[in-house]
């Protein structure tokens, strides 16, 4: 006889196909990923169905698991509408922010914001959390945050709240590179030149692949890594050139790597979002302000780097 699912592998099942990873799914349920994968097995056996299907080293989610978590994800929407307003609530009282950003943002952008926010608003505690995109985007819709600052895009299902192009993405090399003498770089350029790249995953990787492509272009990609800070870190060793968003080149800019304009210009745009149906609470909107100066600051100084060359 079947048994019926616990609320405890409820979910087990929501985070990991929520976050897409059985390795996140652990750590956002305090617990490791031997005892994870451990559970899904006996659901899997305990219901009699397949949930996942292994995909290299990664769990794939089947049709079936896909029409299961829909069906979970409408309790949690539910069960996150309720939190939020506890944590709004809460937040009048006691005066907390919870916001998920990028990695990237997390040691760039985001301490100035904490900064700038919390000289004005005296007692609040920000609680700040960096994932991956698609991360912050399912946590939002759940309403795990109450502001989540990302890469924007069209396809988020979320309260946009501001998107600020920052500028392009630019060229970043060692501070020795030959390269670095120029102030623009042209697709030619990195002919045969070693290149650092994001991985597969990230949206950019298809642009900039289709650009040398439709110039003739052969780099040689000698490493590719999942964080932006990782590239910089890098191409400031010495390991090759690279092409990134201007955030975080400006972090790492005079710290072993300089920065150069791309001749085709690939805007970089931030978004801050909102769960959808998420009131809009005074400290958020007033977080949000602060944001937008800070990005209006990082504008101008991407700029100023820019020129100096």
């Amino acid at each position: 006889m079947k048994k019926n699912l616990t609320h405890r592998q409820v979910e087990i099942l929501y985070a990991v196909i929520s976050t897409g990873s059985v390795t996140q799914a652990a750590a956002a349920l305090h617990t490791s990923q031997p005892s994870i994968s451990r559970d899904l097995k006996e659901i899997q056996q305990q219901l009699g169905l397949e949930l996942f299907d292994r995909v290299g080293r990664s769990l794939q989610p089947t049709p079936t698991a896909m029409r299961l978590y829909n069906e979970i994800r409408r309790s949690y929407v539910g069960l996150g509408q309720v939190n939020n307003a506890v944590e709004e609530i809460r937040g009048n009282l006691t005066g907390r922010i919870n916001l998920a950003c990028l990695p990237a943002y997390a040691t760039t952008l985001l301490p100035h914001v904490c900064k700038s926010f919390l000289a004005e608003k005296k007692g609040v505690h920000l609680s700040v959390h960096s994932f991956e995109q698609i991360v912050i985007a399912n946590g939002l819709m759940v309403q795990h945050y109450d502001i989540g600052m990302v890469e924007a895009s069209p396809h988020l299902n979320l309260k946009a709240m501001a998107e600020v192009t920052v500028g392009n993405e630019v060229c970043i090399l060692p501070s020795d590179h030959p390269l670095a003498s120029r102030s623009i770089l042209e697709p030619q350029d990195f002919h045969d030149v070693d290149f650092v790249s994001l991985s597969e995953t990230d949206p950019f990787v298809e642009k900039f692949d289709r650009i040398f492509e439709q110039h003739s272009v052969r780099r040689n990609p000698v490493v590719d890594t999942t964080t932006a800070t990782a590239v910089c870190s890098l191409v400031a060793s010495g390991a090759g050139v690279s092409i990134i968003n201007p955030v975080t080149a400006l972090y790492f800019a005079n710290r072993g790597l300089v920065m150069r304009r791309f001749s085709i210009p690939i805007p970089y745009t931030i978004g801050i979002y909102l769960p959808r149906n998420a009131p809009k609470s005074h400290l958020t909107q007033s977080f949000i302000r602060h944001c937008e100066k800070i990005l209006a600051d990082v504008t101008d100084q991407i700029s100023f780097e820019l020129s100096k060359v």
